[in-house]
């Protein structure tokens, strides 16, 4: 839910968005350069203007759970493949190989999976847990 000057309320999108594209897009509303990275601004997304870079799929770190996703399937690091487009709670698991459009959303999902290191530090900094979080939660009390 974004609301800003200038955005038309009650707008609704399909565009995949991951966390790391909430930088990019605020420097652009602040309107500060910045440089290309991960992240993609969604202020043409949200004003309806030519330059959104859409995505083919998205990444997510929880621990040492990682995901990656599509509009119609998912991948999690355990294996969990699921096409969330029916089945959105994750009850059924796909067979990549069930026909051949399936297989090749496996096979980039799969791809895009691999390329992200396991053992990468999980946001929002270097060696943070949950257990360390609460650490930190605890002494702010």
């Amino acid at each position: 839910i974004v609301r800003l000057p200038g955005v038309a309320g009650g707008s609704v999108t399909s565009a995949l968005a991951d966390f790391s594209d909430l930088y990019p897009t605020i420097l652009d509303l602040a309107g500060i350069a910045h440089a290309t990275g991960d992240g993609h601004s969604w202020v043409p997304l949200l004003r309806g203007t030519p330059g959104y870079a859409s995505r083919e799929w998205i990444y997510a770190q929880r621990d040492t759970s990682r995901t990656v996703r599509d509009q119609r399937f998912k991948l999690d690091s355990t294996g969990g493949f699921f096409e969330i487009t029916v089945d959105p709670d994750e009850k059924r698991p796909v067979a990549p190989a069930r026909d051949a459009v399936t297989a090749a959303e496996y096979r980039k999902l799969s791809t895009a999976l691999a390329a992200i290191p396991g053992n990468a530090p999980t946001p929002p900094f270097p060696g943070y847990t949950p257990e360390r979080m609460r650490q930190y939660s605890a002494a702010a009390h």
